[in-house]
């Protein structure tokens, strides 16, 4: 026979499973939040140090053109590269506002920060091509943009 003492124990252990549960939902969803966030955040630093990135080498550039450094078809080449990277730019930053209203994946984020990285490579060797030396300050930027990217991969399975 069930005592009063008995049902008001069962009562008390049913109200302490449900606020369990409630707890690790909670723990849960914030975690999923924190991930997401730390995604943006780090998305946002890989296109704020690109965008660094291309104005420097442009500038560069361009002041090795003026001291006839580099010649009309390397500068051409340069320039060449520096669109398509900067068009990548631009479709990375619109990729991240997508993915922060939903409407695009992590993967798919990721997938267009790995895309700006192989163009910034691309972009950074017509520089090199010119037999000039790329200055310290936008190597310093192409390893953070690189590192920063090898994160993002490295967070979504490895997947470089």
């Amino acid at each position: 026979m069930e005592t009063k003492i008995d049902r008001q124990i069962e009562i008390l252990r049913i109200a302490v499973l449900t606020l369990s549960i409630i707890c690790l939902i909670v723990f849960v969803l914030s975690l999923t939040s924190c991930k997401k966030e730390n995604v943006v955040s780090t998305c946002y630093k890989v296109l704020r140090t690109s965008r660094d990135l291309y104005t420097m080498t442009m500038q560069s550039a361009a002041y090795l053109y003026k001291q006839g450094k580099i010649n009309d078809k390397q500068k051409k080449e340069i320039i060449y590269y520096g669109n398509i990277f900067y068009d990548d730019y631009l479709a990375a930053v619109n990729t991240l506002e997508d993915y922060k209203q939903g409407k695009v994946t992590k993967e798919d984020l990721i997938s267009m920060m790995s895309n700006l990285l192989d163009h910034q490579g691309k972009f950074l060797k017509a520089y090199e091509s010119t037999g000039n030396e790329l200055p310290k300050d936008i190597i310093i930027l192409a390893t953070q943009i690189q590192k920063l990217v090898f994160d993002l991969q490295k967070a979504e399975g490895g997947k470089k």
